[in-house]
């Protein structure tokens, strides 16, 4: 499911964001026309060609990156753009992809850190002001921080990946 794809960090948020917006996009029972964000799934989008999903607003280069290595995660054939056969375009790909990579590891980076910072407050009962003195934050950031991280961890409970995709990182 594409909302189990965000809440895991396979998927940036702007492209979750584009493929709600590409279900009102559609036609309704047309690759995820008329399906509901949170019943989408990747066989949806993979029954539209990349060349369509780039008529929806605001999808560009920065979403095929990121659900074309979704894709072949998962094993989708989704193909590349129709334009790709320029050795020039292909690098352009090779490194959009290695950029979402990059930009995954730095989300991932961030999550531990949040999470290091919930585990100050839950487990060793500091307040939100201690912790930030500690770490050099804003008592406001470190309580953001820590309501994020519930919240992706309350998201990950409901909609859980299958056991193969989590040992991939």
């Amino acid at each position: 499911m594409i909302i189990a794809l965000s809440a895991w960090d396979l998927i940036t948020l702007r492209t979750y964001h584009c493929l709600d917006t590409a279900t009102r996009w559609f036609a309704a029972g047309v690759g995820p026309g008329g399906i509901p964000v949170k019943d989408l799934r990747l066989g949806d989008v993979a029954g539209v060609s990349a060349g369509e999903m780039f008529r929806v607003p605001n999808f560009g280069r920065y979403c095929y990156y990121d659900l074309y290595a979704v894709m072949k995660m998962f094993g989708w054939a989704w193909g590349d753009l129709p334009r790709l056969r320029l050795a020039q375009e292909q690098r352009d790909l090779t490194a959009g992809l290695a950029n979402r990579a990059r930009l995954a590891e730095q989300r991932r980076e961030a999550l531990d850190h949040a999470v290091a910072l919930r585990d100050l407050h839950d487990l060793e009962g500091l307040t939100c002001r201690v912790i930030a003195g500690q770490v050099g934050l804003s008592a406001s950031l470190v309580q953001r921080r820590i309501a994020e991280v519930r919240k992706i961890e309350e998201m990950r409970s409901l909609y859980p990946l299958p056991a193969c995709v989590r040992t991939l990182h």
